[in-house]
């Protein structure tokens, strides 16, 4: 099978196993296709592929380059499955580097970005209420922007919704006294103009829904007007929230029912257990300080 081919079937295929995935995926296919080229895909071989990862590196840092070869192996994963390569996806070996720091949201924080927030303007209530869902539901902001004002009700700090990544079901909760501030939007959404999402806006005189890019504009206009010297992001809140749950004792089985990890993958709250830098020092310096401050002549215990 020619490799354009092999592409659009496989990206076609991955598109009825999540919506994003295609999408996703197709930039790093295609940025191996304009380096291979429209070759059958049992003619590709394994030094080409190592080949093309050498190439990135004129361009793209190591993070990228890494995003590049996962898709690359899962392609091949595909591709040997329907046996129409030579490459087995085991020999694409991932490159070693150091994953940088990805920022850990802060109570604090947090409070310092809805602190620039009026409630009293419909726009600052709107990102206010956004924010405060995002931090204190760990909802992912894909998810945030697709709630409608039916799936709250006046009555619940809950609603059910359904994972933007496996399709899962779960609940999210939020504070009492953020739910006050949801109603009191919804109420001045629905007599500016009428749409079922709880997050939309009107563009040209028509209602739809917010985008992503939107509220992640709203994260950074928090953050500079905050002078938070941190990059908070959507994620940043989500991650910050299941940190402050394993602080508290949170197993892993319960993160991944409140954060809407896959049940195939249950290792998927692994990195919600790393220590930050400060964490780390304070570890360090309560327990393997205790070699340095003790008396020798005293019993551990």
């Amino acid at each position: 099978m020619l490799l354009r081919d092999a592409i659009e079937n496989y990206l076609l295929w991955k598109g009825t196993e999540t919506r994003t995935a295609a999408k996703v995926y197709r930039p790093f296919l295609e940025h191996f296709y304009s380096f291979v080229g429209n070759k059958d895909t049992l003619e590709i071989k394994l030094e080409e592929i190592s080949a093309f990862r050498a190439s990135l590196k004129l361009k793209y840092n190591d993070g990228n380059i890494s995003n590049h070869n996962n898709v690359i192996k899962n392609f091949y994963k595909w591709l040997e499955a329907n046996r129409i390569t030579t490459v087995h996806p085991f020999l694409i070996r991932n490159p070693r580097f150091q994953q940088p720091e990805r920022p850990v949201a802060t109570p604090e924080e947090v409070a310092k970005m809805c602190a620039t927030l009026n409630p009293n303007s419909y726009s600052d209530l709107m990102r206010l209420v956004a924010i405060k869902l995002m931090w204190e539901s760990m909802i992912r902001v894909s998810e945030l922007i697709d709630l409608n004002v039916s799936d709250i009700l006046s009555q619940n700090t809950y609603t059910e919704i359904i994972g933007k990544k496996n399709y899962k079901k779960r609940w999210i909760m939020w504070s009492p006294e953020t739910h006050q501030l949801l109603l009191q939007y919804i109420a001045k959404r629905k007599m500016l103009f009428e749409h079922e999402a709880l997050f939309a806006h009107e563009s040209a005189g028509v209602s739809q829904r917010m985008a992503t890019r939107s509220v992640e504009r709203w994260m950074k206009i928090a953050r500079e007007k905050a002078k938070l010297t941190q990059d908070i992001s959507c994620h940043a809140l989500r991650h910050g929230g299941a940190h402050e749950l394993v602080k508290k004792g949170a197993s892993l089985k319960f993160l991944g029912l409140i954060l809407g990890h896959s049940d195939t993958n249950p290792r998927a709250g692994m990195q919600y257990l790393r220590f930050s830098k400060e964490e780390s020092l304070d570890v360090v310096e309560r327990f393997v300080g205790l070699r340095f401050s003790r008396n020798v002549s005293e019993p551990l215990g």
